[in-house]
């Protein structure tokens, strides 16, 4: 259940600018819910290599990490469908980008609700709009609308949808991710000179990722005029 889009936080990375937005949303989130009391356990759904752990252990959360791979050193190996815990019994669930990638992500949301104690949290994050990106399959995009159906499907009461972006964020990702996969593949062909240009691609889609992040902050600022 470990994505690839949290392999690269180089700004020439394609992906830079939302992960960079993705993740300051999240960590936010985990500061205030282990704010609120020590000792949690806080399960890690699709940890991977446990990049987040650290946010975890560092506010004295029991952290475990659930994966299908067992390369990653997790330390429960399961898929999200069947989770191998018993009801009310995880205070946290935090999952970064993984929902998009099961096979019933309905069923991996109502083992998270059996799971979870009663007051407990789930903080998940999923995409609206990114590439196909097959790791090792890649099934679902949703509207928030159809984010907040799948989680009261699931028997979640209460529910807060934050967007990560705006509209220029989204089309710097399409537009610099797709330019670089057709820029790589001219390299390619040209041999020794297209080795050397390579770090004109990487200047590129730096530029596109500012661009964007300019241009959404100037979006919201003339919308705040407006209001």
């Amino acid at each position: 259940m470990s994505d690839a889009y949290s392999s690269n936080r180089s700004i020439s990375s394609p992906n830079w600018l939302h992960r960079t937005q993705l993740e300051k949303l999240l960590h936010r989130e985990v500061v205030d819910v282990l704010a609120c009391q020590n000792g949690l356990v806080a399960l890690d759904l699709g940890s991977g290599e446990g990049q987040y752990k650290p946010w975890f252990t560092s506010r004295n959360a029991r952290y475990l990490g659930a994966d299908i791979d067992p390369e990653g050193g997790c330390d429960v190996l399961c898929v999200g469908e069947a989770l191998p815990f018993k009801d009310n019994s995880i205070d946290v669930v935090f999952s970064a980008q993984v929902l998009e990638h099961v096979s019933s992500p309905e069923r991996v949301l109502t083992e998270v609700e059996r799971a979870l104690t009663p007051g407990g949290t789930a903080i998940l994050s999923t995409h609206g709009t990114f590439p196909y990106h097959p790791t090792p399959e890649d099934h679902w995009r949703w509207t928030q609308t159809g984010l907040r159906t799948i989680l009261n499907n699931a028997g979640f009461k209460s529910v807060e949808l934050h967007p990560v972006g705006g509209t220029f964020s989204t089309l710097a990702l399409l537009n610099g991710w797709y330019m670089s996969l057709l820029i790589e593949k001219v390299l390619r062909r040209l041999g020794p000179v297209g080795w050397a240009l390579r770090p004109l691609r990487k200047l590129l889609s730096a530029t596109v990722n500012l661009i964007g992040l300019g241009m959404d902050r100037m979006f919201r600022s003339f919308s705040d005029i407006e209001r």
